[in-house]
């Protein structure tokens, strides 16, 4: 029913992209699973560097290194970026383990290694970073760079998620739903889509509307459904769209309408989502 942000059996290529929080930079991870669709998220533009404070240590190196990235008063230059993340490091700064961890799964200014990707990434989540949690638990569940582990997986998705981060929250439901790593429990399942629907993740919010519409760890509700469906289809997500093109093709919640069926099925299938096109191709 949901796909995993990174998280479960049968996961297709991981999706990166580059972000910068408050926290430093982070990498996304999406995860092809079971019966939904990849999404392919646009490359963004890097923002503002955060304001932080000045007082901890690695401080300068990590902002040289950022700069470096962006190319802020100096020439981009990813081997540059590396060698000042490294030295932040080394001094024991998470963001720019995390990000050394990114360099090294990319190939960003050194040669590709996940092992060494792996080794930087547990380092920054060991000391609390969401977004290192979140992509050790990736690498765990794909047995990218370590041995796969889905309770370890688990572990690491649980960590990010608590404090807030919304693919994390994602693939934990995820887990739950199918019992890859924990033990099934579809009310579980619901509860941390729902946390991470409600900050705004598309993938989670197809996947609570699936549980209002089919009554997964919760009271069905098609009009909830149709809420949600509708939340993720916004953010153009292809299984959104898809289930919006169904229920108007059947008329669950809806009236029952052979034209808008078509109209979420054509959006569905030209952002390349196989079963929309199926759908078209068979009437």
């Amino acid at each position: 029913m949901a796909w995993l942000h990174k998280s479960r059996l049968g996961w297709g290529a991981i999706l990166l992209f580059l972000g910068i929080t408050a926290g430093g930079f982070g990498v996304y991870q999406f995860v092809q699973h079971g019966r939904s669709a990849g999404r392919q998220p646009d490359v963004p533009a890097l923002p503002p560097i955060s304001p932080v404070g000045g007082k901890n240590a690695g401080e300068a190196e990590y902002k040289r290194g950022v700069a470096y990235m962006r190319g802020e008063g100096v020439p981009i230059n990813e081997q540059e970026a590396v060698r000042w993340f490294r030295l932040a490091a080394g001094k024991g700064d998470p963001r720019a383990q995390a990000f050394l961890g990114l360099s090294y799964n990319n190939g960003w200014g050194v040669q590709q290694n996940t092992k060494e990707a792996a080794s930087w990434f547990a380092q920054a989540a060991e000391q609390g970073n969401a977004l290192a949690q979140y992509n050790l638990g990736v690498f765990y569940a794909n047995g990218k760079g370590v041995k796969k582990d889905a309770e370890e997986a688990a572990r690491w998705y649980e960590k990010s998620a608590k404090q807030g981060n919304a693919q994390a929250q994602y693939n934990l439901g995820v887990c739950y739903e199918y019992g890859q790593g924990v033990p099934l429990n579809l009310e579980e399942a619901f509860k941390w889509y729902e946390k991470s629907a409600t900050i705004g993740d598309a993938y989670a919010q197809k996947a609570l509307g699936q549980c209002y519409d089919y009554g997964i760890g919760v009271t069905a509700n098609v009009s909830e459904a149709l809420r949600w469906y509708h939340k993720s289809a916004k953010q153009k997500h292809p299984p959104a769209l898809h289930a919006l093109g169904f229920l108007y093709e059947t008329g669950r919640g809806v009236p029952k309408n052979t034209q808008q069926a078509v109209s979420w099925y054509t959006k569905a299938a030209g952002l390349g989502y196989e079963p929309a096109q199926e759908k078209l191709s068979s009437r």
